[in-house]
């Protein structure tokens, strides 16, 4: 019986030559999958294990990136007298464009916009360092370039309004925003308008031309007049009316399209205009108009 168990057990069991066969080929296939991820896995992982002169070269080829990193650790109470290559610039009144050119990085000159677009103003130079990426080490390199007063004149000050003195004037055909902005009721937006004005113009050579100029309130304007001084010497002309063409001359605030076509017609028909006082033989212009321009007008 036992016998008879052992034959059916071996009969049960037994392998084929196919059968060997196929198991040879199936563990010669596994052994070569094997060995292909091993020599694998050996290779990448001298690759990613740089030699130490590879890394020598990696920190010398990255050296400047580690060294200007170092320097934004910088401490805040460091006191550096040496300058940084930026130029005079007004916080309160440069453009963008202008804060670059002038050498301030991109993300300043944006801190600095988005501080004015909020209403904030600076008064002195170390108002810069409310700009959270303004510490005191740069401050103390671009301090020399900033166009602003160190210290509060305290005189003229009281409960953040500014106190004009009687004896106060500003000469307002050369004078820059910073002195507007000592005005009471005049910012940085107020001054940056009054300046535009006066340069498309020209200058100002009479007081209510202020009353023309956008935005500006008529009682900040009746405050401000008595503080104003016409330097009617700074007058520039700025109305060229016999070379310039009708899109230039219209360009001007007191000149419209129609009044700039008239005086190139006249000048193309009539020649150019020798005397300011010529400008009248247009019977058909204003003579409130004329003027108006004749303090800016340009014969050459």
């Amino acid at each position: 019986m036992i016998f008879r168990f052992l034959s059916r057990l071996k009969r049960y069991i037994e392998i084929s030559n196919y059968e060997r066969l196929g198991f040879f080929v199936l563990f010669f296939i596994v052994l070569l999958i094997s060995a292909y991820y091993y020599f694998k896995h050996s290779h990448l992982t001298a690759l990613d294990s740089p030699t130490d002169s590879e890394m020598i070269a990696f920190i010398n080829r990255n050296q400047s990136f580690f060294e200007e990193e170092s320097m934004t650790n910088v401490p805040t109470n460091v006191d550096d007298k040496t300058e940084a290559n930026v130029q005079l610039f007004n916080p309160n009144t440069d453009s963008y464009e202008l804060m670059i050119q002038k050498g301030l990085s991109n993300h300043i000159a944006k801190n600095i916009l988005n501080y004015r677009k909020k209403g904030g103003v600076f008064r002195i130079k170390s108002d810069l360092k409310k700009i959270y990426t303004i510490n005191d080490y740069y401050y103390n390199q671009i301090k020399n370039s900033i166009d602003l007063p160190l210290r509060k004149n305290k005189t003229r000050q009281k409960s953040g309004y500014v106190i004009t003195p009687k004896s106060f004037h500003i000469a307002i055909n050369s004078c820059h925003s910073n002195d507007l902005i000592q005005l009471k009721g005049i910012g940085p937006v107020l001054a940056e308008r009054i300046l535009k004005f006066r340069d498309k113009l020209g200058g100002f050579y009479n007081f209510n031309q202020l009353y023309e100029v956008y935005g500006l309130p008529k009682e900040t304007t009746d405050s401000i007049k008595r503080y104003i001084q016409i330097d009617s010497s700074y007058i520039q002309p700025t109305i060229a009316i016999n070379s310039s063409g009708v899109k230039e001359l219209a360009s001007h605030p007191y000149v419209s399209y129609k009044e700039a076509k008239m005086i190139v017609n006249f000048r193309e028909q009539h020649g150019f205009f020798k005397t300011k006082e010529d400008l009248t033989q247009l019977k058909i212009i204003d003579k409130i108009f004329i003027q108006r321009i004749m303090p800016y007008i340009n014969l050459n």
